[in-house]
């Protein structure tokens, strides 16, 4: 594994502002912008986000994976998965199974043409419910990690669809 991280972070809010999330993220084993593909080997991608409500951090979700890389693309997700630290007793959340898989990508280079490539891909789905001053808030989400051969991740954390 190549020994550089990056962190990055992201603040939404909703509620007029009363709820934020925030994102957060180690990426270990990935050079961000990167012209050529990442080294023959594994790499590890984590994502943090924080669920606050009132400036208060309710519940922190975690999501990570590792996958291989034979110096051209991806050709393996290797693991995938999470963990969350609830900051409240009025959290109630629960994890889903966590989901790994390949996905493709077109990576277009400025100046050059572009070439597909695979990507790693991990989900997982968290249910459940906040007890705060402004009532019941649900917060069922699913959390998606996505990192390409270049270097490059991205995640969300999405409302689940009914």
């Amino acid at each position: 594994m190549t020994a550089f991280s990056q962190n990055t972070s992201h603040t939404t809010s909703s509620k007029n502002g009363d709820v934020t999330y925030e994102a957060e993220s180690t990426v270990t084993g990935l050079k961000a912008g990167a012209s050529k593909p990442l080294p023959k080997g594994d790499h590890t991608v984590k994502r943090s986000n924080k669920i606050k409500v009132l400036g208060v951090t309710i519940i922190e979700l975690k999501i990570w994976e590792t996958f291989h890389s034979n110096g051209r693309t991806i050709t393996k997700v290797i693991n995938a998965d999470g963990g969350k630290k609830n900051f409240s007793v009025a959290v109630s959340l629960s994890k889903g199974v966590p989901k790994k898989s390949l996905g493709t990508q077109q990576f277009c280079k400025r100046g050059s043409s572009c070439v597909s490539g695979r990507t790693a891909v991990a989900s997982i789905v968290w249910e459940g419910t906040a007890v705060v001053s402004l009532g019941t808030i649900e917060v069922d989400k699913k959390q998606t990690l996505t990192s390409n051969v270049y270097g490059s991740a991205s995640s969300s954390l999405r409302n689940v669809q009914a």
